[in-house]
């Protein structure tokens, strides 16, 4: 073993110091570094997470749109092109059929081909299981449910003016879809949706906050 790096330190001790301080700031550095790193990667994470979040709970309020505007269509024109699209939207929701690429975009409002070929159907998943990956809290996740239970039992409501445009009566199909109850039937879907939204719209912030906050003390 040479002696000449042992001679060298006793001869120079301060620039032993030195050497010794930058080796811990370097690893100190190099700690801080991934604890940033790491919480940047956690933020990006919430971030894509809220955007889901936010887009899921706008899926189920497009679909309940989106069954509204196609069971008055029929109702007004006995088509029953528009009692298809209904089903097919009660369908997709509940995950008995294939769900389009980018569902949570503008779908039912483009025509064929362009439809079909912007938004391939993929596989059947139902809101409900959806909802059950996503980081809502209990809260959220009730509210969220209480909306599309609610959305069914309108849609029992849709289902019998389907039936009285059967069997002729135009009259009480436009009734039924544009009654005082059905609006009611509305309000029940979209209270607990805009309690959910303005709930989780306060939950990001605060969680942001606390990263930033978070990120600073770094």
């Amino acid at each position: 073993m040479s002696l000449r790096p042992i001679a060298f330190a006793r001869r120079h001790p301060w620039l032993t110091t030195v050497v010794l301080l930058e080796a811990v700031f370097i690893g100190l550095l190099i700690h801080s570094l991934q604890q940033l790193s790491s919480g940047l990667q956690q933020a990006y994470a919430r971030g894509e997470a809220s955007v889901e979040m936010i887009l899921a709970s706008y899926t189920l309020r497009q679909s309940s749109d989106y069954l509204t505007r196609f069971a008055r269509h029929y109702a007004v024109t006995g088509d029953p092109a528009y009692r298809d699209i209904y089903q097919q939207v009660l369908n997709i929701r509940r995950g008995e059929s294939l769900r389009p690429k980018d569902y949570e975009s503008v779908y039912w409002d483009l025509t064929e081909p362009y439809r079909s070929n912007a938004h391939p159907l993929l596989y059947p998943q139902s809101l409900q299981s959806i909802l059950s990956g996503l980081p809502f809290t209990e809260e959220e996740l009730q509210l969220l449910k209480e909306a599309e239970r609610n959305s069914d039992a309108l849609a029992e409501l849709e289902t019998a003016a389907f039936a009285a445009v059967e069997r002729g009566d135009q009259e009480a199909a436009l009734e039924a879809l544009f009654s005082v109850d059905y609006l009611r039937g509305k309000h029940e879907i979209m209270k607990p949706i805009d309690e959910f939204m303005t709930g989780i719209t306060k939950r990001i912030q605060v969680e942001r906050q606390k990263s930033l906050e978070h990120l600073e003390r770094q």
